[in-house]
């Protein structure tokens, strides 16, 4: 008789905590942050004292997710990216670093697979797309300060490029069905959105030293915040959201 109780109160208790969790059907709207780093690339070889380096940015903006069933979701947003490039020239007395910020919308558009670690806690894969809009002028010419030989001028080539974008996160589903996100994405920009022409000289009507190109990939930290919409509406006997 004892076992017997035991028994369905175990049941009882497991199909509790089912009715408890919130699979990730259904469609979530929050907030997507994303730290980032990125750099300009040299087309061919470039001279030792000239080096390039990370630059740290931001992407800011609304994520949108929905997903199919526990393992597979689609996800995609509107972000605000600021982000740019860094080059050093060692030999330059002036100063030796230009450093350039370049302004963008993104929309990303991909799909995450997760796996379940425990109760609440996920790993998931992301793959997809993402299409950059720059909003920079035609051509950009940047020596600070004015009187510096070493100078670059950028030239838009493409408004719209493409990104490839692949990421890690681990995720943490609260039990009103919301989501906290974190991992490291890459996104890889395809073809050239913009040329760099590198001087050493004061003038800029002289030849460029040599060519760079920048085109728009990073690596960041992807962070994310998701509302179960669901959870959001009115539950009747509810007092709240009158």
């Amino acid at each position: 008789m004892n076992s017997n109780i035991f028994r369905y109160g175990i049941l009882i208790l497991l199909l509790g905590c089912y009715g408890i969790a919130k699979p990730q059907q259904g469609l979530r709207l929050g907030f997507n942050m994303v730290p980032q780093f990125s750099r300009a690339n040299f087309l061919d070889s470039a001279p030792d004292h000239f080096r390039r380096a990370y630059q740290p940015g931001i992407n800011l903006g609304l994520g949108v997710q929905y997903g199919f069933n526990q393992g597979i979701s689609f996800f995609t947003g509107f972000l605000f990216s600021f982000k740019g490039y860094t080059l050093y020239n060692d030999t330059n007395t002036i100063k030796p670093d230009i450093r350039a910020s370049i302004f963008s919308f993104e929309i990303p558009a991909g799909f995450y697979l997760r796996q379940q670690l425990s109760k609440n806690w996920y790993a998931r894969e992301h793959i997809g797309l993402a299409i950059n809009v720059n909003q920079e002028d035609e051509i950009m010419r940047f020596r600070f300060p004015a009187d510096n030989p070493y100078g670059i001028q950028s030239t838009l080539k493409r408004k719209i490029n493409t990104l490839l974008a692949i990421g890690v996160e681990l995720q943490h589903e609260l039990l009103s069905g919301h989501f906290f996100s974190a991992g490291l994405i890459y996104r890889h920009g395809f073809g050239i959105p913009y040329s760099l022409d590198v001087w050493n000289t004061p003038s800029f009507d002289d030849p460029p030293y040599f060519e760079m190109a920048y085109t728009g990939g990073y690596i960041g930290l992807n962070m994310s915040f998701l509302f179960d919409l669901s959870a959001l509406k009115k539950q009747k006997g509810e007092l709240f959201f009158k």
